[in-house]
């Protein structure tokens, strides 16, 4: 039963500090759903931040391949932009 819990929080991304809290809430006939929400609410926020850096990277590579003529020439936009000769996405 803890085990499958466990795997269940850790599917959903929550940390392993988070799964012990969970774990001690879920056994603790006393506890507030509040307290459980909150682990929850603040795990969701994170996972916005990470969803929202996700789509900054996707929105830079793909600027970065779209750069790229993917020809048979030496010269590489992508290869430059990594090594800092120009910018992506607006960052140096």
């Amino acid at each position: 039963h803890r085990l499958r819990f466990l795997s269940r929080a850790r599917r959903l991304d929550f940390s392993l500090q988070d799964c012990r809290d969970l774990l001690m809430l879920n056994e603790d006939t006393s506890r507030s759903s509040a307290d459980v929400r909150e682990i929850a609410v603040r795990n969701l926020a994170q996972v916005d931040e990470r969803l929202a850096d996700l789509s900054q990277l996707r929105t830079a590579l793909q600027q970065l391949v779209q750069s790229c003529a993917g020809d048979g020439q030496p010269d590489c936009s992508i290869l430059d932009a990594l090594a800092g000769d120009c910018t992506v996405a607006g960052r140096a």
